[in-house]
C-alpha cells in the first residue's frame, strides 16, 4: 500500500465558464458543458444540462479534460460530489478534474470509490473557517490517498461495481413503477379516460358531475417541521438516534434520498416533540429554494417508507394523509406538472423562493368520487410498497459498499473469496 496525492494520479484541471457575452460559445451542442448538478448521484456522466460549441473548445482547450476523467465538486454545500466523465468535456470553475489518468498504475473506479467516501474530510479541510467551504487547485492535488497495487485495486474496483449495478438497477425499477403510477393517476384523475358519464364547470375546469373541488388543507393535516437546535445535531449515526429529514433529502422531481442525510439527533432531545417524528405514509415537500436554482425543488415531496426513522427539520412541510384520502393519490398528485406549477405560482419570490402553509393549504385539488379512488389504490398501492422494498435495499447496498472499501483494502476481507 502507499500513499499518492491526487496530483500524481493525472493532470489537475480546474474548470471555467466560456464568457456568456460570445453566442457563438452557446450555438451548438458539440461538447458537454458539466456543473454540479451533472454529477450528483450519478457514477458516470454521460449527458449534460448545458453543452458549449467547437470554438468554445478552440479558445479554452487547455481546460477541456479527456474521457474517463474524475470530476469532484469543490466549492459550497455540495463539495465532494464525485463523479467520472464519458467523453472530452469542459467543466465549470466549480470542479476540479483529474485527467490523464495514468491507468497502468490507477484503476479509474478505484480512484472515484476512495473519493466518494471523503465528502466529509473535503469540508473539513476546505471549510478552514469561511462560511463558503472550497477546494482550491492547490488544495486538490495535494489531497493523499491510499493506493494498493493495481491488481487489488482492480478486484476492489470490480467487487464495488456489482453493488452500484444492482443500486443501479433498483434505481431503475423504482423510476419505471413510479412513472406507471403516474401514467394511471393522468388517464384516471386529469384525462378521464375510464369516464362516460357527464361532467361540470368548476374554476379548475369541467370535471365529472359526482367529484368534487377543495382545498388541499381540507383533504391532509399540514404542519412545518421544527427547528432543532444546531447544537444538538451528530454528524454522524449514533445509537439511540433519528436522522433530521432536511429539504436535501426531497430528490429533485420527487421521491426520497435517504443517502443525502447528513445529521442525526439523540431521541432524548425529542422528548415532547414527537408530533415531528415521521411515520409511514407522511409526504414530506420542500418549502424553500433558489430563485436561481437550475432544478428548482420547491414544491416536490418525498414519501417515507417506514415509521420512526427521521425527524423534520424546519422548511420542510409535514404533509399527513389522515382525513380520508390515502397516502397514494396525495403523494402522486403532489409530484405531477400540474400541482407543481399552482403550488409554485402562490410562492413568495426574492434571492429565496417560499411556499407558506396558508399558501400550500389554499391550492385547490380535484377530489374524485370513492370508486375511483379506491380503484387507484388497488393499482398504485402494490407498486409503492415494492418501491419501499427496493428503497430500503439500496440504502442497505450503499452503506455496505461504503464500509466494505477500508475493510478491502487493509485485506480484512478476502478479495478472491468475497461474492456478492
Amino acid at each position: 500500500m502507499k500513499v499518492v496525492k491526487l496530483g500524481g494520479i493525472g493532470k489537475i484541471i480546474t474548470g471555467c465558464t466560456p464568457s456568456t457575452k460570445k453566442s457563438e460559445y452557446y450555438a451548438s451542442n458539440d461538447y458537454m458543458f458539466v456543473g454540479p448538478s451533472d454529477i450528483k448521484n450519478v457514477m458516470y456522466v454521460v449527458s449534460s444540462e448545458k453543452h458549449i460549441s467547437e470554438k468554445a473548445y478552440e479558445d479554452y482547450k487547455t481546460r477541456f479534460i479527456n474521457e474517463n476523467s474524475i470530476v469532484v465538486d469543490c466549492i459550497g454545500s455540495d463539495m465532494g460530489n464525485v463523479a467520472i466523465v464519458k467523453e472530452k468535456c469542459l467543466t465549470n470553475q466549480q470542479i476540479n478534474a483529474i485527467t490523464n489518468i495514468d491507468e497502468s498504475n490507477y484503476n479509474i473506479r478505484y480512484v472515484y470509490y476512495v473519493l466518494s467516501t471523503m465528502k466529509n474530510y473535503f469540508h473539513l479541510i476546505g471549510t478552514n473557517g469561511s462560511t463558503m467551504p472550497i477546494l482550491n487547485k492547490t488544495m486538490f492535488e495535494n489531497i493523499e490517498i491510499e493506493v494498493p497495487d493495481i491488481e487489488t485495486q482492480d478486484k476492489i474496483a470490480n467487487v464495488l461495481s456489482k453493488l452500484d449495478d444492482k443500486i443501479k438497477l433498483n434505481n431503475e425499477i423504482n423510476n419505471n413503477l413510479q412513472e406507471v403510477i403516474n401514467n394511471i393517476f393522468i388517464s384516471k384523475f386529469v384525462n378521464y379516460d375510464d369516464y362516460n358519464g357527464d361532467y361540470k364547470s368548476t374554476e379548475l375546469g369541467d370535471i365529472p358531475s359526482d367529484w368534487s373541488i377543495d382545498s388541499f388543507g381540507n383533504i391532509i393535516s399540514f404542519s412545518n417541521g421544527y427547528g432543532w437546535n444546531s447544537k444538538d445535531m451528530l454528524e454522524s449515526y449514533q445509537l439511540d438516534t433519528y436522522k433530521i429529514f432536511k429539504m436535501g433529502n426531497i430528490k429533485i422531481g420527487g421521491g426520497i434520498n435517504k443517502e443525502k442525510t447528513k445529521s442525526w439527533i439523540l431521541k432524548e432531545k425529542c422528548s415532547g416533540l414527537e408530533q415531528f417524528l415521521s411515520k409511514k405514509g407522511d409526504v414530506l415537500m420542500c418549502m424553500t429554494d433558489m430563485k436561481s436554482s437550475e432544478n428548482p425543488l420547491l414544491g416536490h415531496t418525498a414519501l417515507i417508507d417506514r415509521d420512526d426513522e427521521f425527524v423534520i427539520n424546519q422548511r420542510v412541510g409535514l404533509i399527513r394523509c389522515d382525513k380520508g384520502i390515502k397516502w397514494p393519490y396525495i403523494y402522486t398528485m403532489t409530484n405531477l406538472p400540474f400541482f407543481i406549477g399552482d403550488i409554485r405560482s402562490k410562492a413568495h419570490s426574492g434571492v429565496q423562493v417560499n411556499l407558506t402553509t396558508s399558501g400550500i393549504c389554499d391550492t385547490k385539488v380535484i377530489i374524485p368520487d370513492k370508486y375511483s379512488l379506491d380503484d387507484f389504490y388497488k393499482s398504485a398501492t402494490p407498486m409503492y410498497e415494492k418501491m419501499f422494498v427496493l428503497n430500503n435495499e439500496i440504502e442497505y447496498l450503499e452503506q455496505l459498499r461504503d464500509t466494505l472499501l477500508p475493510k478491502l483494502m487493509n485485506g480484512e476481507i478476502d478479495l478472491d473469496n468475497i461474492e456478492i
